[in-house]
């Protein structure tokens, strides 16, 4: 049997290792875009209220269920399911 939070938790390490940066409890406002693409997202911190720009060479939606409008929201766009 698959344990997902222990896989999420192994996943994130490994990208801590790799040099990626994490944050827990921050909630994506909405992705930053530039020239078409997305350069990263907006972010409140879900303990204190500060927002702050996360900028990245790669952004990664891993939204799950929410994942379709999270990236119509990005390209402002109506969400469609997937």
């Amino acid at each position: 049997m698959i344990n997902s939070e222990r896989l999420t938790f192994e996943f994130v390490a490994a990208a801590l290792a790799a040099g990626a940066v994490a944050a827990n409890h921050a909630e994506v406002e909405r992705i930053l875009t530039h020239g078409g693409r997305a350069t990263g997202a907006r972010v409140r911190d879900r303990l204190t209220g500060e927002s702050f720009d996360v900028r990245a060479k790669v952004t990664v939606n891993a939204a799950g269920a929410w994942a379709a409008s999270m990236s119509a929201a990005a390209c402002s766009l109506p969400a469609r399911a997937l």
